[in-house]
């Protein structure tokens, strides 16, 4: 009806981002109004763009965007023979994630993040999740 969805989260404990598709599929069906995996494949791409007001730069491949790309390799798990798109956007893991391109830069490789030393933001990341529950008494 002309409202750009999208689907994203920016604070991983609340929702797992693997579980996106699934939950906005789940949530569709439970108001009476079912998506195809196809609509939640765009509401992932395009219409998260969109709802930040970036559609015109990036979440689709098309002359003159950003292309930025991903490269899965679905697991035996996750591969049922099914349209790739419900596989992609509802089924998918980000462990099948292989390669990703940033602006032209490898910035994953056979799985593994390149361009950071991963064990040092995590690490990072742990302390300062300390600090703030430290600082609000838990």
């Amino acid at each position: 009806q002309g409202i750009d969805v999208g689907i994203a989260s920016d604070i991983a404990r609340v929702c797992n981002v693997d579980d996106l598709g699934t939950l906005a599929m789940v949530a569709a069906q439970v108001i009476g109004r079912p998506v195809a995996p196809h609509e939640v494949f765009r509401m992932r791409t395009l219409g998260a763009a969109a709802t930040i007001g970036a559609a015109a730069d990036i979440g689709s491949l098309e002359p003159g965007k950003r292309a930025d790309i991903v490269v899965r390799r679905p697991s035996p798990s996750e591969d049922f023979g099914l349209d790739r798109a419900h596989e992609v956007a509802v089924l998918g893991r980000r462990t099948s994630v292989d390669t990703v391109l940033v602006g032209g830069r490898t910035v994953v490789s056979d799985g593994r993040v390149v361009t950071v030393d991963e064990d040092r933001v995590i690490a990072a990341a742990h302390l300062s999740a300390r600090a703030l529950a430290d600082r609000i008494g838990l």
